[in-house]
């Protein structure tokens, strides 16, 4: 994601046009590739949904469906997520690792920042003591 802002607008131009194909042609937007700001690898991919009611950040999360996601980042070997979220800004998130069994996490916004600046670990930069890990 851009450190800046472009536009602040949201473009349907491509959906819209793509919904004009035949019905077998699907496709979806990935909310979020996290890459390495140093080798430039995938480390997760990420569904996200916008949660209205704090109680119910949960059960918003658990019943986001991300397969194609999931399915991607097997491929690719990396982990895929869903992370629900309440606020603007964000003060609370639920985030669930697809295709394990554990409960979601429920989160306030410093304990979402070290999630996300957890998934930067590189384990290639940290095996070649590069980037982040290279006074390590």
């Amino acid at each position: 994601m851009a450190r800046q802002e472009n536009t602040g607008k949201r473009d349907l131009s491509l959906s819209s046009w793509h919904r004009t194909l035949s019905d077998d042609c699907d496709m979806i937007d990935i909310d979020v590739c996290e890459y390495c700001h140093y080798c430039l690898s995938i480390l997760a991919y990420i569904e996200t949904v916008q949660c209205f009611n704090v109680n119910e950040i949960s059960r918003v999360c658990s019943s986001k469906s991300a397969k194609i996601t999931e399915r991607t980042a097997n491929r690719v070997g990396v982990p895929a997520y869903v992370v629900a979220y309440f606020g603007d800004p964000i003060t609370r998130a639920a985030v669930r690792q697809c295709g394990t069994l554990a409960a979601n996490s429920v989160m306030n916004e410093p304990e979402l920042r070290e999630f996300f600046e957890g998934i930067h670990d590189c384990e290639f930069c940290k095996n070649c003591k590069q980037g982040r890990f290279a006074n390590a």
